[in-house]
Formats: structure tokens, C-alpha cells, sequence
């Protein structure tokens, strides 16, 4: 993923209190909680529009993905979760 380089303005109290690599960390997971939730809404409006509905897909993915891992940790489950 390429990246830009931006400058805000920040009081020296806030740096001061906080920490200028504190402050960027906790910036850059904002933005990137961001981009993930534009990612949803994204994959939520091509899901309705294909006339899917997130919930049913969803379902199938994890029923699919449990299906496929219980026999990775098959010696710590009960026999019931194979049935």
C-alpha cells in the first residue's frame, strides 16, 4: 500500500503530554480503523447490490472455516463436534 506523508497541527501541551510517537501511533490507527470501515460499507453495498445478504454469506464462511479447522484441534475437541 503506498503512503503519503501529511503535517497537522498539534498544541506542545498535547505533545508534551502525550508523546509526538504516541500521538502519530494513535493517528495512524484511526485512519486505518477508517479505511476498514470504508472498506465494509464497500463490500456491504456490492454485497446488496448482487443481491446477497451479508448475514447468510457470513454464516456459510464461518461454517466453512470451522469445518476446516476442527480437524486441525480435532485431539482437544469432543467427539459431538464432529457429528
Amino acid at each position: 500500500m503506498e503512503t503519503a506523508t501529511i503535517q497537522i497541527k498539534v498544541s506542545p501541551e498535547m505533545v508534551t503530554r502525550y508523546g509526538e510517537q504516541a500521538l502519530a501511533e494513535r493517528l495512524e490507527r484511526f485512519l486505518a480503523w477508517e479505511e476498514l470501515s470504508f472498506q465494509a460499507g464497500a463490500m456491504k453495498k456490492a454485497l446488496d447490490d448482487a443481491g446477497l445478504d451479508w448475514e447468510e454469506v457470513a454464516e456459510e464462511v464461518r461454517q466453512k472455516a470451522w469445518g476446516e479447522y476442527k480437524y486441525k484441534i480435532k485431539d482437544k475437541l469432543p467427539p459431538e463436534a464432529f457429528e
